[in-house]
């Protein structure tokens, strides 16, 4: 079972999630996943992010039931794609969702996200397709940051196509005792210095 956990913080834990990790036999993830589980007995953690070394670790198992924790959603930039790559092809997978990160950002605004378009510069650059989509305008668009481009420094480079005063919104560390919500405008996100554990929201150009 490849399982989501959600943005972060036991309140975004489904039932199905908690019911799951219950009736594993191993409960496998890093640290701070694993944390939303006391209860859990066997607990492995998993010190990388990196699939084949996780899928390494996994096959040493020799339980029947094991649980891999993943954070967000299983099905939205999700690690949970990598693993069903290089995990044993004989093995039965299930994927449990999660609540991502953009759902818990778009209800902390009050904000629909069903004509959002989607992005994420975890480990991935500025690429010209989100560029181009912020300059134009025509949908709001959900980013998720990454160490390598926190809000502020997005906001930044977006500046070059989209104009300064602009709707923007971000959702840093969301669940946790950190987190903070944020709105204003571009040209004001450009200054601030915010966790890169965030997702970024871009409104539409408005006429």
């Amino acid at each position: 079972m490849i399982i989501g956990c959600g943005p972060g913080g036991a309140g975004y834990l489904t039932l199905q999630a908690c019911r799951a990790v219950e009736s594993a036999e191993v409960v496998a993830g890093p640290a701070k996943l694993l944390r939303l589980f006391p209860q859990a007995a066997n607990r492995l953690q998993l010190p990388s992010a990196r699939a084949e070394e996780i899928a390494g670790l996994l096959a040493k198992q020799t339980a029947d039931r094991i649980a891999v924790l993943v954070s967000g959603d299983t099905g939205f930039y999700s690690l949970a794609a990598t693993l069903r790559q290089v995990l044993p092809a004989h093995w039965v997978l299930q994927f449990m969702p999660g609540i991502s990160s953009v759902q818990a950002a778009c209800a902390l605004f009050n904000l629909s996200w069903q004509d959002m378009r989607f992005y994420s510069l975890h480990s991935r650059p500025l690429t010209p397709e989100l560029i181009a989509a912020a300059g134009q305008g025509a949908e709001p668009l959900a980013i998720l940051c990454g160490p390598d481009h926190p809000p502020g420094r997005i906001a930044r480079e977006l500046l070059a196509v989209v104009e300064p005063g602009r709707a923007c919104h971000v959702a840093c560390d969301i669940g946790s005792e950190n987190q903070k919500i944020w709105s204003g405008i571009v040209c004001e996100l450009a200054q601030e210095k915010m966790s890169s554990h965030a997702v970024c929201i871009i409104d539409r150009r408005r006429p």
